[in-house]
């Protein structure tokens, strides 16, 4: 796929979510318009939540389904979000396998006692003051807040004591914020710069060379010199052409020659995998390149 296929499918994405963007400020402004009685002029914009609101137990999500039932990807990747955190506040590792029992509800009430035992700054809005003062943009301290959610919903003690109810709190607040502020399309004077408007590939290699943090280039470039994915690099193994003969399901895969030049990706764990299947990508030169770079960067760091 060349740049031009490539910039074709990133406007008909951008086409798309602008469409989805203005039917759902449309639909949340019909929805506030039917409110109209119940709620004072000054209310209309903003959202809040009311006291009551705030008292009452909120309902998780496995509750409203009837089952404890998260993914397996899902659940490594809340367990890997709960251990840095927990090495971050406590300078401590925690064993992940007792996480892993908690999320997949395979769990006994020794695993519990741990939990509580170790996870004691999820006591006194603890772990929320500590993401807040360390973390300023919201949908991270969102996303680290969301795993310690879904433990504290299992576990009966927490929401006796209130602490799944703050944290939840916390993450709804957060959408709120998010949703208003996406609706107003507000952008910082700081971030005008940050915006992606020219695709053309040598204007992103410029923008690329004038990063200094390797990881940031290769993010850079990741998501601009080849149709945009989701995550799906975060779980990605490196692997030496003609390696390839065992591949696991589980994983994705940059294909490299032996001097590191980047070839192909494969894609087997994916969102969709299970109606398009396993996904050969070829790599162009120029992120080719950005890619080697990174690689060489990572092994010297290791030594």
């Amino acid at each position: 796929m060349n740049i031009i296929e490539a910039e074709k499918i990133i406007r008909k994405d951008e086409i798309k979510k602008e469409k989805k963007k203005i039917y759902m400020k449309k639909y949340r402004k019909d929805n506030e318009n039917s409110d109209e009685n119940k709620q004072d002029n000054d209310n209309k914009k903003i959202i809040k939540y009311t006291n009551i609101e705030i008292k009452h137990n909120i309902i998780s999500s496995w509750e409203k389904k009837g089952y404890k039932n998260l993914k397996k990807e899902t659940a490594d990747d809340y367990s890997i979000k709960i251990c840095r955190i927990h090495k971050r506040i406590t300078n401590k590792n925690i064993n992940i396998n007792i996480i892993l029992n908690i999320l997949n509800n395979n769990y006994n009430q020794n695993d519990i006692d741990y939990i509580i035992e170790e996870l004691y700054y999820l006591k006194n809005n603890i772990l929320i003051d500590y993401l807040f003062n360390n973390y300023d943009n919201k949908i991270t301290i969102k996303t680290y807040l969301i795993p310690f959610s879904v433990i504290c919903s299992y576990i009966e003690y927490y929401k006796k004591n209130n602490i799944y109810n703050e944290i939840a709190k916390n993450i709804i607040e957060i959408g709120k914020e998010y949703d208003i502020e996406r609706d107003d399309n507000s952008i910082k004077e700081t971030e005008i710069d940050k915006i992606i408007s020219n695709y053309d590939e040598n204007v992103l290699l410029k923008n690329i060379d004038t990063l200094i943090n390797v990881e940031h280039k290769i993010i850079y470039g990741l998501y601009t010199l080849m149709p945009p994915r989701r995550l799906e690099y975060s779980n990605m193994i490196i692997l030496i052409e003609n390696n390839e003969k065992e591949l696991l399901k589980d994983h994705n895969y940059l294909i490299c020659d032996i001097n590191y030049n980047a070839k192909y990706f494969i894609f087997k764990n994916y969102k969709t995998s299970n109606v398009f299947g396993e996904q050969k990508i070829l790599i162009p030169e120029s992120l080719s390149n950005i890619i080697k770079e990174y690689i060489l960067f990572k092994k010297k760091k290791k030594k």
